[in-house]
């Protein structure tokens, strides 16, 4: 499931894990990527 949280971040989770994650453009390509800022997990 995700989570929003605004344009920019938002939360994956799963029945066990927490991964807040922001979106971003790449630089060199331009293309959107997705990088993990935090994880929570048991």
């Amino acid at each position: 499931m995700r989570i929003i949280i605004d344009e920019k971040y938002f939360i994956e989770t799963d029945r066990l894990n927490y991964i807040l994650k922001e979106k971003c453009i790449a630089k060199k390509s331009g293309k959107e990527i997705y990088r993990t800022v935090g994880y929570y997990g048991s």
